[in-house]
């Protein structure tokens, strides 16, 4: 008898456990995962107010959605991937989901519901990691998807040699896993003896993507079975199907062995028996008298025995013969009428077929007439109707796309969003002649977000961190200052051919002999100490730290610490570092073009529209 192992979370095992014991087996529960709530954000559930469709992967995805209650658009198609996700929803959200009849991702994206959504809100709430084909498949079509975690999967504590030790001890051999996170769970951290136990085991999985997860790990194709949906009436189905076969094979290697074994014995039987028979003939009773008499009584009777049986025989084999002529003609004049009955049948039958035919074609024609005809009256009416039909407008809608044009505007500053939002609301009420007010509130809005621009922080910052990784390589000032005397020496050194200015020329060597024994120097202005190593290492420490302070002030959008960094990294190059190096002007001349550019991280504006919207 089959012992199985059910693995699935929380309280989803009971049912499941009682209908395995219910057909006589054996079931363990043993959950491997834990699911734990993962928080949520206001932004992360606002685009249900504008979403087209909802997809829940779970009945776990359902219950903490609706625990958070949020705001859903009332015109959002809501899907399951299957049959109970989809009663969870019905009793939490009093909504009609659509299930396919595959109950996987598979399935889900065969839904004709989901091959055309080009630039529809689809919004995905499942668990964290889990389901990756879904949103892969639906980002390939062009929807703008929206994932919302609500949930992720633990494994639960434990080690696995633990858990295979007391399943061997419960001589399981049957393992039933819904997930690829159970499969991790499992396989993870095993000895090679627990491979190899794990490998003889049968396992039952809920679909084909987690199928082939399960061969990575070596485990054998024959003890594989997809059950094809994650609900419990197909996983009993299956194990209930897999068994019968294993019955069904049993009996029939029983039958083969037991015909065998007769076969065996009718041989041995016949082998027994032909020396028993052949000492029996060869047995006979010694004759009484003269032994003459007995011999020659013998021949005569054999002779005669002989020419009688050769008669008998000869008479009966020609009766066999004209008797097996006559029951083959009378074969074969069944075996005629036969054959003239089967072709006169198949006549028939085809005639008959033929005219049932051409009956049903002219019914399904005459049908389809009466039914195209009926379906354009029954449209031609529905249109009327619609046409008759004033739309009216809805406020909580309206209210709905403006806060969120609002959100994206002063929240999270995306002020494209914010106008494609608002192009949108617009598109919306020009069915509606009576907000034409409302709508050039609108257009007013719209023109003032285009006017704002949203500032390049990521450029700004690279740019900084560009000036601050040169800094190390600036090059200090190292000015010299020439002496009067240097400057006087230069201009009387030059000694002239004219007998005229001997006084002069005498003058100018004597001072020329003197400069060589005492020279002394008159400074034009005051020379600064000079900078030790140390002092050098702390002003480049000291300006990039200007430098990285600005760069933070980026990020955190304070503009007067960013401008006040800059200015006083460009007071300490500009008073250490010598102006003439190329690199010095440049990184100046960029550090000065930075503080002097005006940027406003926000932008304090109001939104027309917003007073008129709350008057609707």
């Amino acid at each position: 008898m089959s012992v199985f192992l059910i693995t699935r979370p929380g309280n989803k095992h009971e049912s499941l456990v009682k209908s395995i014991e219910d057909e006589g087996y054996v079931a363990f529960s043993f959950p491997l995962l834990d699911l734990q709530s993962v928080a949520v954000s206001s932004s992360q559930l606002s685009p249900l107010i504008d979403a087209d469709k909802l997809i829940f992967i779970s009945q776990d995805a359902v219950k903490s959605l609706a625990a958070l209650s949020p705001e859903i658009n009332s015109n959002t198609t809501f899907f399951a991937v299957g049959a109970k996700t989809a009663k969870t929803i019905a009793e939490l959200f009093n909504k009609q989901a659509i299930v396919p009849k595959q109950q996987d991702s598979e399935g889900l994206l065969a839904l004709k519901q989901l091959q055309q959504v080009d630039s529809q809100s689809i919004v995905l709430a499942k668990g964290k990691g889990g389901r990756p084909l879904i949103a892969k498949t639906l980002n390939k079509r062009g929807a703008r998807l929206n994932t919302i975690n609500l949930y992720q999967r633990e494994k639960v504590d434990g080690k696995v040699c633990d858990w295979l030790q007391k399943w061997q001890h419960q001589k399981i051999d049957s393992i039933v896993l819904t997930s690829n996170a159970a499969i991790d769970a499992i396989f993870s951290d095993l000895t090679v003896k627990g491979m190899d136990w794990l490998q003889t085991c049968r396992f039952y999985v809920v679909s084909d993507r987690t199928a082939q997860y399960l061969k990575k790990f070596n485990v054998p194709l024959e003890n594989i079975h997809n059950c094809n949906g994650a609900s419990d009436d197909a996983i009993l189905s299956e194990i209930i199907c897999h068994h019968n076969k294993i019955q069904n094979n049993l009996v029939h290697a029983r039958i083969q062995e037991a015909s065998a074994t007769m076969s065996d014995k009718n041989i041995s039987e016949k082998e027994t028996q032909t020396p028993e028979m052949a000492n029996t003939q060869n047995t006979y009773v010694k004759p009484k008298g003269n032994a003459v008499a007995v011999l020659s009584l013998l021949i005569a009777l054999g002779a005669a025995g002989g020419f009688a049986f050769n008669f008998y025989s000869h008479n009966q084999q020609h009766a066999l013969i004209q008797q097996l002529e006559m029951n083959n003609q009378n074969l074969e004049q069944s075996l005629n009428a036969l054959k003239s009955q089967i072709k006169n049948n198949s006549e028939n039958l085809a005639g008959a077929i033929k005219n049932e035919l051409t009956s049903q074609k002219l019914q399904v024609e005459t049908a389809l007439n009466a039914s195209e005809k009926n379906i354009s009256e029954q449209l031609e009416s529905s249109l009327n109707e619609i046409k008759n039909i004033k739309v009216t407008l809805n406020p909580q809608e309206v209210r709905s796309l403006h806060r969120m044009a609002e959100f994206k505007a002063k929240i999270e500053r995306d002020y494209q969003g914010s106008v494609a939002i608002f192009n949108r609301l617009d598109n919306l009420l020009s069915e509606h002649g009576e907000t034409n007010d409302i709508r050039l509130a609108i257009a007013q809005d719209i023109q003032l977000l285009k006017g704002l621009k949203t500032v390049d922080t990521a450029s700004l910052y690279f740019t900084v961190y560009g000036i601050n990784e040169q800094v190390k390589n600036f090059p200090f000032n190292t000015e010299t200052a020439r002496t009067k005397f240097e400057k006087k020496t230069a201009e009387q050194a030059v000694l002239t051919e004219d007998i005229a200015d001997f006084k002069q020329n005498l003058k100018t060597t004597w001072d020329m002999l003197k400069d060589g024994f005492i020279r002394i120097r008159d400074r034009s202005k005051p020379i600064e100490a000079l900078l030790t190593l140390k002092e050098q290492s702390l002003i480049q420490t000291n300006i990039q730290f200007y430098l990285a302070q600005a760069q933070a002030a980026l990020m955190q959008k304070e503009e007067k610490v960013y401008i006040n960094s800059l200015n006083q990294a460009s007071k300490l190059i500009s008073k250490y570092f010598d102006l003439e190096s190329t690199n010095v002007k440049h990184s100046l001349k960029e550090i000065n073009k930075l503080a002097l550019q005006k940027i406003e991280f926000k932008p304090q504006f109001s939104l027309i529209s917003t007073h008129l919207i709350a008057e609707l």
